[in-house]
Formats: C-alpha cells, sequence, structure tokens
C-alpha cells in the first residue's frame, strides 16, 4: 500500500521489458484476488507466449516487509496458480 518509488517502477518496467524482447508476454500491476483487507497488485505478471496459463509473478521489493507478509502473498499466487517470484 506505500507508494512507489521513482526506482520501484522503473525495475517494473526494466523486467517487463526485458521479458517483452525474449518474446514473453508481461503485464504490470496486475490487480488479483488479495489477502482479506489488502489491495494486491502483481508488480509484473508474464507469461510465455505459447504457455498462457504459465504464469508468473515479479515482485520488486524495496520497502521493509515481514516475512509473514512474504508468506501469504505466495500463497495467494500459489492458490491462484501464478508462480511467485
Amino acid at each position: 500500500g506505500a507508494t512507489m518509488s521513482l526506482e520501484h517502477l522503473t525495475a517494473q518496467q526494466v523486467l517487463a521489458d526485458g521479458i517483452r524482447s525474449r518474446g514473453a508476454h508481461a503485464e504490470l500491476e496486475v490487480p488479483m484476488a488479495s489477502l482479506v483487507g489488502q489491495d494486491r497488485r502483481i508488480d509484473v505478471l508474464a507469461w510465455p507466449a505459447a504457455k498462457p496459463n504459465a504464469r508468473i509473478a515479479l515482485e520488486v521489493q524495496k520497502s521493509d516487509i515481514t516475512v509473514e507478509l512474504i508468506d501469504a502473498r505466495t500463497q495467494c499466487y500459489l492458490e491462484a496458480g501464478i508462480a511467485p517470484l
């Protein structure tokens, strides 16, 4: 829920551009069903062109975050069939 820094936004864009340059798809700030009371957006959601269901969530983590929140976020991704990275 924190405001994203220019560094964070730039890192997201660099990741998405690199993924796209290799022929895969990438979208920024993709909303998803989340933890109760939390807005959850995937920083970069990527998938190969030939396998649209092989989705990977790439997270850029610049701010402090607890291990418990990382675990909860990871579980949300896994339950949605998305591999976290």
